[in-house]
């Protein structure tokens, strides 16, 4: 049928070349040898070019909603590459990507696990990430370091709540999708296809089918079609590694030829090349099938769907074959985003971590930390000195510190290498102030010249997406010496998730932020087992905000001691608030607070030099922490500043801060300060007879009881009931053994943040103004510290 592509012939680099034609090299990725064998670990160093090791490299991650069978499924993948004898059990907790007590005690993921293996003859770097709501920023971390994502969906249920955002968060990534827990009876092509299709939020990728799955006569699965080959595979013996070839029925036959030609018929339409060689031939080679599946993967127009059990050890090498079909390779990232990703072959080092682990085993003598990263270019190797750039863009200044190792991921275990290459995860130990999500550059000035766009974009998106916390909890311990005890398990926890926060108020109480109830309830349990401090956990409050609905202006003017200050400054909306009751779902970007330069300043006869401008953008937002009403941080607001001048710089902050607090107040003072409280999403499924239930007793006790407003209530499909309702944060509070109580416990119940929105006066806690004048220094690493000096030149802010 022709000579491959340069994309097939690429799939086939280290399998051989048994067949010279395209049907040759898909059979020899996909027509299945023995597959379970112990194999020495895949290396990347020694005489492979660059090339060829980069493009059988896979950076992915695998995504899914709570309970979908995700950490299954990444356990079957390390049996089937050999890295593991036998699978561990979620339930039974012994998985080896879930290796943290309460990881195995509650049976869900909790942080971001990394391993490496190799499948047929690909280097896969996987990274197992959390599914539950409140770990949503350990997710978004991972996704930054990504190059192609797997969502696992459960067969039975279909697309969910979490699966949604999920969607969203990697949206800007190739995906495959992995039909799960098909070997449950009830399950149906139709029903998950349509469930892919419908209900999963608007995107540019089309979840395309490239299987077609055969059921037994009550309904579970019994094989899997390939349809670019049309043959049929089911998986027999110890954990499914005996493939063997099936019978397709006449009436099978008819089903999977139609879903065959939807298949080509969409691929002709989304690819020229492939339309051209589909108008010419009634058969298409599978080769050339794949080939335009690829191209069309990797331009996210397509998102491919395989089938499978992983429970029931079926379709796990078919999900492998198709991750190293289909899925990009750093090049291919570095040309899909070149202004996000660097080409990895870069001499300039840059590397960005997104889990940092406290010391523990041998590296508890040495104080050091263990960081997870993505080297995105360059070359990595133990005692090289590295520059945290994000530390320095907060004020900190140049901070370098020296890597004293560098090592392989391998769940919860790490193996020792001479370097990380551009496009390998890895692990990195010596870095004692780095914290997740921060990047890391290291050579010449030119080197690094030829990156600069790539960092400043990373930075920008990655404090675009930093997550706020909803809720905090006061912990509290018997003594002062166990409080003491709290507060360094609590700077050590920070270390790995930075999206746990605390402070002491007056009273001298601890109180600990958090993106949820079951969040701040871990932290508490690691607590107690990991540092053995018997902590308890006080009631649970939500996080308010405020906001500057109008605008107000001021002037400041100050001559003393020949100073010549003088300050034109406004305060007021950043952007029109996101209607959250209304369904429009909003990330943390949509409240980011802004410091804005005028025309005037930007490109008139005030210009302000470029390092003084960061310090004021840095010092003003310090300010947006505390507003004037409930000294709560603000939200989607803008200061504006339209006139800065000064002789001297010194004392600049102070004017600059006074200045704030008049704005603020006169905000208050004229009634523009609003109270935003933070608004869930939640989404109650279940079977067609919960329906009386849901359209009654809950809707009342939704709208009533609990000032929510029920966004929509109707049959999904012909097995699913579901109704989405938007609730104050503030009335939750067990919400969710109410709802499964009145409908018997046959309703799913989930809630992801939907946004904020504007608080009922009524509602507002006297408590919170007891917060004012936090303790800031107990919880923060002192990233600010330069932001206190008084610089009397700009000379001074140069050399700082």
């Amino acid at each position: 049928m022709g000579i491959p592509s340069r994309g097939a012939r690429l799939w086939s680099w280290r399998v051989g070349t048994i067949s010279k034609s395209p049907r040759g090299v898909y059979r020899q990725m996909c027509d299945w040898a023995p597959l379970v064998r112990q194999r020495r670990r895949l290396s990347t160093g020694g005489s492979t070019k660059t090339s060829g090791w980069l493009k059988a490299t896979r950076n992915i991650g695998v995504f899914a909603h709570v309970d979908a069978g995700k950490t299954t499924t990444t356990e079957r993948m390390l049996v089937h590459a050999g890295e593991i004898r036998a699978p561990g059990s979620v339930d039974e907790g012994t998985t080896q990507m879930d290796y943290m007590k309460q990881e195995q005690l509650r049976g869900i993921t909790i942080r971001a696990a990394a391993t490496t293996f190799a499948w047929k003859g690909y280097i896969v770097n996987l990274v197992d990430t959390p599914g539950h709501v409140d770990f949503t920023a350990e997710v978004q971390r991972a996704v930054r370091v990504l190059d192609g994502a797997v969502v696992v969906i459960d067969g039975t249920a279909g697309v969910q709540a979490q699966t949604r955002t999920i969607w969203r968060q990697t949206e800007h990534l190739p995906r495959l999708i992995f039909v799960n827990k098909l070997d449950r009876e009830g399950c149906t092509y139709k029903m998950n296809m349509g469930s892919l299709n419908t209900r999963l939020p608007p995107s540019k990728a089309r979840p395309l089918a490239i299987q077609y799955p055969l059921w037994k006569p009550r309904g579970a699965l019994r094989a899997v079609v390939d349809l670019l080959t049309t043959k049929a595979y089911s998986f027999e013996g110890k954990h499914g590694t005996s493939v063997v070839e099936g019978t397709i029925s006449d009436d099978e036959l008819t089903e999977v030829m139609e879903a065959r030609n939807e298949l080509l018929e969409t691929l002709a339409i989304l690819d020229e090349d492939f339309g051209t060689a589909y108008l010419d031939r009634s058969e298409e080679d599978p080769a050339i099938v794949a080939d335009a599946v690829r191209r069309q993967c990797l331009q996210r127009t397509i998102s491919p769907v395989v089938f499978g059990s992983a429970l029931g050890n079926q379709g796990i090498q078919q999900l492998l074959d198709a991750v190293a079909l289909y899925l990009p390779n750093p090049i291919d990232a570095h040309v899909a985003r070149p202004e996000h990703v660097p080409d990895p072959k870069e001499t300039g080092v840059l590397v960005e971590s997104f889990k940092v682990l406290p010391p523990m085993g041998r590296e508890e003598k040495d104080n050091s930390n263990i960081v997870y990263c993505r080297v995105l270019s360059g070359v990595l190797k133990g005692r090289a000195a590295v520059t945290n750039q994000t530390r320095k863009a907060r004020g900190k200044g140049k901070l370098v510190e020296n890597i004293r190792e560098v090592f392989h991921p391998k769940a919860s275990e790490i193996e020792p290498c001479k370097e990380l290459r551009g496009g390998e995860v890895g692990v990195v130990i010596g870095l004692n102030n780095v914290r997740s999500g921060d990047i890391l550059t290291s050579g010449s000035a030119e080197q690094l010249k030829k990156l600069s766009l790539v960092i400043a974009n990373r930075m920008k998106d990655a404090a675009a997406h930093a997550p706020s916390c909803v809720c905090f909890a006061p912990f509290t311990t018997p003594t002062l010496q166990q409080d003491q005890e709290l507060i360094k398990a609590l700077d050590r926890m920070m270390l790995e998730d930075p999206s746990i926060e605390f402070r002491k108020d007056k009273s001298e109480q601890i109180l600990v932020w958090g993106m949820g109830d079951l969040h701040l309830e871990l932290c508490r349990d690691r607590i107690r087992d990991e540092f053995n401090i018997p902590v308890e956990m006080g009631k649970l409050h939500v996080t308010y905000r405020e906001h500057v609905a109008g605008e107000v202006r001021m002037s400041f003017h100050d001559e003393t001691g020949g100073s010549g200050v003088h300050l034109d400054v406004s305060l007021g909306p950043a952007r029109a608030l996101p209607n959250v009751y209304g369904g429009e779902i909003a990330g943390e970007e949509a409240y980011a607070n802004e410091v804005v330069f005028s025309k005037e300043i930007d490109g008139g006869s005030m210009k302000v030099h470029n390092v003084l401008r960061e310090k004021i953008e840095q010092w003003l937002q310090d300010s947006f922490q505390s507003g004037p009403r409930l000294y709560a941080e603000f939200a989607a607001t803008r200061v504006t500043i339209h006139r800065i001048e000064a002789n001297n710089p010194t004392g600049l902050r102070m004017h600059l801060a006074k200045l704030f607090t008049d704005l603020s107040r006169q905000a208050l003072s004229d009634g523009h300060i609003i109270v935003l409280e933070p608004v869930v999403s939640l989404t109650i499924s279940g079977p067609p007879s919960v329906r009386g239930t849901l359209s009654g007793p809950v809707y009342a006790e939704i709208v009533r009881h609990r000032r929510g407003f029920v966004a929509s209530s109707d049959l999904k499909d012909e097995y699913t009931f579901e109704m989405q309702a938007f609730l104050p944060q503030s009335h939750m509070s067990g919400y969710a053994s109410q709802i499964r109580r009145m409908t018997s416990g046959q309703a799913d119940i989930h809630l992801l943040p939907a946004g904020l929105a504007e608080a009922q006066e009524d509602t507002l806690p006297v408590y919170q103004t007891t917060l004012h004048g936090l303790e800031e220094d107990v919880h923060v690493y002192d990233d600010d510290h330069s932001a206190r000096v008084d610089y009397s030149n700009v000379e001074d802010l140069l050399e700082n």
